[in-house]
């Protein structure tokens, strides 16, 4: 009888450990809000602006996305640090996206020393001194889930768009973009990307005054 108590005894306190983890596990995830957060912000060159990233922190979680993976970037916020009154800028309305790539562009393309593979601002990637002058921003934001996993996170396929120093005049231009091969200026005003999409590839000429594609035609190989 006292071996019979024993056992029961251990079954209900297994089965309350079980019913209280299962309680916890439910709601740990759920109720969790993540905080938006700010990188320090850097010069853009050849301008009076600056720029940060946009990051989303879970508490206790380190930095990551109620959507994505550690460390991707969900936006950028701008000010103008000639202005007598500060002003910032979101890039986007609001930090439901991620953000793949962030690329610079002057009036002759894009800066040899620049090599960027994500979309965080660093240090050494932005600088006050540098030249030269840049003159719009391009980006790879992911805006659609397209692998089915239900978030938004960099194994997406991204859109190519573009904005200018400011951060002002966003422009979605090429949707469905699996990879960037070449950026390359025509003139001041005309920019040509070649890119892989729907595993073919292409060509597009964008004017870049109107913020808008003008050509777009398949390469044949």
């Amino acid at each position: 009888m006292r071996r019979l108590f024993f056992v029961s005894g251990l079954l209900l306190f297994s089965c309350t450990a079980c019913f209280l983890s299962g309680s916890s596990h439910s709601t740990s995830d759920n109720t969790t809000t993540p905080e938006a957060t700010l990188s320090m912000f850097q010069c853009i060159p050849g301008t009076e602006h600056m720029i940060s990233s946009v990051l989303l922190e879970h508490p206790g979680k380190g930095l990551s996305s109620k959507r994505g993976y550690h460390g991707e970037t969900h936006n950028y916020s701008f000010f103008d640090k000639s202005q007598e009154t500060v002003t910032f800028t979101k890039l986007l309305p609001n930090n439901d996206y991620v953000i793949k790539r962030i690329i610079q562009l002057t009036e002759t393309g894009v800066p040899d020393a620049q090599s960027k593979n994500s979309g965080a601002v660093k240090p050494a990637e932005f600088s006050c001194t540098d030249s030269p002058v840049i003159k719009w921003l391009l980006y790879l934001v992911v805006n659609q889930d397209t692998n089915g996993d239900e978030r938004l996170d960099s194994t997406d396929i991204p859109l190519l768009a573009m904005s200018d120093v400011s951060g002002k005049n966003y422009t979605a231009l090429i949707p469905g973009i699996q990879r960037v091969l070449n950026i390359i200026m025509k003139d001041p005003q005309q920019l040509m990307v070649i890119y892989k999409k729907d595993n073919q590839y292409h060509f597009s000429m964008i004017d870049l005054l109107q913020r808008e594609v003008t050509l777009t035609k398949q390469i044949e190989i």
